[in-house]
Protein backbone atom coordinates (compact mmCIF):
# COMPACT_ATOMS: atom_id res chain seq x y z
CA UNK A 1 0.00 0.00 0.00
CA UNK A 2 0.88 3.82 -0.41
CA UNK A 3 2.48 5.42 2.33
CA UNK A 4 -0.85 7.79 2.55
CA UNK A 5 -2.79 4.53 2.94
CA UNK A 6 -3.07 2.63 6.31
CA UNK A 7 -4.82 -0.73 5.77
CA UNK A 8 -7.38 -1.31 9.19
CA UNK A 9 -8.19 -4.87 10.49
CA UNK A 10 -10.16 -3.44 13.46
CA UNK A 11 -10.44 -0.29 15.77
CA UNK A 12 -11.84 2.63 17.22
CA UNK A 13 -12.66 5.92 15.62
CA UNK A 14 -13.48 9.02 17.29
CA UNK A 15 -15.62 11.62 15.79
CA UNK A 16 -15.78 15.01 15.62
CA UNK A 17 -18.98 15.00 17.35
CA UNK A 18 -17.63 12.85 20.37
CA UNK A 19 -18.97 9.72 19.40
CA UNK A 20 -17.17 6.78 19.10
CA UNK A 21 -17.24 3.81 16.65
CA UNK A 22 -15.89 0.49 16.57
CA UNK A 23 -14.77 -0.13 13.04
CA UNK A 24 -13.53 -3.78 11.40
CA UNK A 25 -12.04 -3.83 7.73
CA UNK A 26 -10.91 -0.69 5.55
CA UNK A 27 -8.56 1.55 4.31
CA UNK A 28 -7.60 5.13 5.96
CA UNK A 29 -6.66 7.34 3.55
CA UNK A 30 -4.47 10.79 4.88
CA UNK A 31 -5.45 13.91 3.25
CA UNK A 32 -3.54 14.11 0.18
CA UNK A 33 -3.95 10.47 -0.38
CA UNK A 34 -8.12 11.23 -0.76
CA UNK A 35 -7.14 14.15 -2.75
CA UNK A 36 -4.96 12.21 -4.83
CA UNK A 37 -7.39 9.65 -5.27
CA UNK A 38 -9.84 12.13 -6.01
CA UNK A 39 -7.63 13.47 -8.56
CA UNK A 40 -7.21 10.24 -10.35
CA UNK A 41 -10.70 9.35 -10.39
CA UNK A 42 -11.57 12.20 -12.07
CA UNK A 43 -9.17 12.42 -14.36
CA UNK A 44 -10.80 8.84 -15.98
CA UNK A 45 -14.24 10.18 -15.29
CA UNK A 46 -13.58 12.84 -18.05
CA UNK A 47 -11.62 10.21 -19.95
CA UNK A 48 -14.55 8.24 -20.31
CA UNK A 49 -16.86 10.99 -20.95
CA UNK A 50 -14.26 12.16 -23.50
CA UNK A 51 -14.60 8.45 -25.20
CA UNK A 52 -18.02 7.85 -25.26
CA UNK A 53 -18.68 11.34 -26.46
CA UNK A 54 -16.73 10.00 -29.13
CA UNK A 55 -17.97 6.69 -30.13
CA UNK A 56 -21.70 7.78 -30.52
CA UNK A 57 -20.92 10.29 -33.60
CA UNK A 58 -18.68 7.86 -35.41
CA UNK A 59 -21.00 4.75 -35.53
CA UNK A 60 -23.96 7.55 -36.37
CA UNK A 61 -21.26 8.09 -39.22
CA UNK A 62 -20.68 4.92 -40.37
CA UNK A 63 -24.11 3.46 -40.40
CA UNK A 64 -25.11 6.26 -42.70
CA UNK A 65 -22.13 5.36 -45.09
CA UNK A 66 -23.14 1.96 -45.13
CA UNK A 67 -26.71 2.80 -45.47
CA UNK A 68 -25.56 4.90 -48.85
CA UNK A 69 -23.35 2.15 -49.84
CA UNK A 70 -26.05 -0.45 -49.96
CA UNK A 71 -28.34 2.02 -51.80
CA UNK A 72 -25.69 2.99 -54.10
CA UNK A 73 -25.68 -1.02 -54.92
CA UNK A 74 -29.10 -1.63 -54.93
CA UNK A 75 -29.59 0.77 -57.52
CA UNK A 76 -26.36 -0.09 -59.62
CA UNK A 77 -28.00 -3.62 -59.24
CA UNK A 78 -31.56 -2.98 -60.44
CA UNK A 79 -30.38 -0.88 -63.41
CA UNK A 80 -28.63 -3.59 -65.01
CA UNK A 81 -31.19 -6.04 -64.60
CA UNK A 82 -33.33 -3.88 -67.38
Amino acid sequence: MDAEAIEIRDGLVHTFDGEEKQIEGGVYLSPAGYLAQSNELATLRAYKDETQSVRWPLVAVGAALAGVAVGFWLGTRRRDDD
